[in-house]
């Protein structure tokens, strides 16, 4: 007999909380989001105005009697902004509230309250970190984080990277929805570490010589650039040999203007275009030839 089959899901309650300043401050943010301070701002100066958000905050509260806000971080870090303000005030807010969720329950209704509102992959990515077993040699053994910033690449972008260069011909990037490119993530193993450690530190090696801390704002790591010249480094340093792809590269692109050209190129129609230019202009004058 066929087993009926059967829809799961977690019981939750709909209450009105009134938050103050100590109340704020204890709440737990268990995703910390990238702040948008735009997002902020635009909260803040409402509460200014005694205006409402109106959406309800999701949250899991534990045994122990912590609050942890699943969806609302940037609620959170207006009322914060707020109370510092003014620290008698009190604001009434609606929260969905879950008892005693897992961590992986905890993830589970992140995204299922976020799967109407857009978030960034980089968003789900910090959701899911924990279930990701080679973030930590990521995050640790390279320059890298999951919102990027001035001293470190986004790691999408080096995932992203890695995964097109195992595809012939070259697709300029990837199409996954955000849980396809979690799955992704997931799946790597240490030898896929390690293979993207080369290749990066190979980039590093050509293309930031002088060794600056504020890597990305080079042209050579911008996301157009990056994809491609990823792509004919792994693919080609077997092929050509490795000293030679680093000797050719630094010759022809690493002090040219071509690189900066190619990132007014957008999407993975621009770094198509870019790996077209670059393999062309490595090709020259050369019986070694790129692919």
């Amino acid at each position: 007999m066929k087993n009926k089959s059967k829809t799961i899901d977690y019981k939750y309650e709909t209450k009105t909380i009134i938050l103050d300043k100590d109340s704020t401050r204890k709440l737990i943010i268990v995703n910390p989001r990238q702040i948008r301070a735009k997002q902020v701002k635009s909260v803040l100066s409402a509460l200014r105005l005694n205006k409402h958000f109106d959406s309800p905050f999701v949250v899991n509260v534990r045994a122990n009697r912590e609050v942890r806000v699943l969806d609302g971080t940037h609620r959170v870090e207006a009322l914060k902004k707020y109370f510092d303000q003014r620290v008698d005030d009190k604001v009434k807010v609606m929260m969905v509230v879950y008892r005693d969720l897992t961590d992986d329950e905890e993830r589970e209704v992140y995204t299922k309250w976020n799967k109407s509102v857009k978030q960034s992959v980089e968003d789900f990515i910090n959701s899911y970190r924990d279930t990701i077993p080679m973030f930590e040699r990521f995050t640790t053994e390279l320059p890298v984080s999951v919102y990027g910033g001035k001293t470190k690449l986004k790691l999408r972008l080096l995932i992203d990277s890695y995964l097109i260069s195992k595809e012939h011909p070259f697709s300029g990037g990837t199409s996954y929805t955000a849980l396809q490119f979690i799955k992704k993530m997931q799946n790597l193993d240490g030898e896929d570490v390690d293979y993207i450690k080369d290749t990066f530190k190979t980039i590093m090696t050509i293309f930031n010589k002088v060794g600056y801390s504020d890597f990305p704002r080079l042209p050579a790591f911008r996301p157009t650039s990056f994809r491609a010249l990823f792509y004919l480094i792994r693919n080609n340093k077997i092929i050509l040999g490795k000293n030679y792809v680093i000797k050719r590269m630094t010759t022809v692109l690493a002090n040219s203007v071509i690189i900066e050209q190619c990132n007014e190129y957008t999407g993975r129609s621009g770094s198509i275009q870019a790996y077209e230019r670059f393999k062309r202009e490595l090709n020259k004058r050369t019986t070694k030839k790129f692919e």
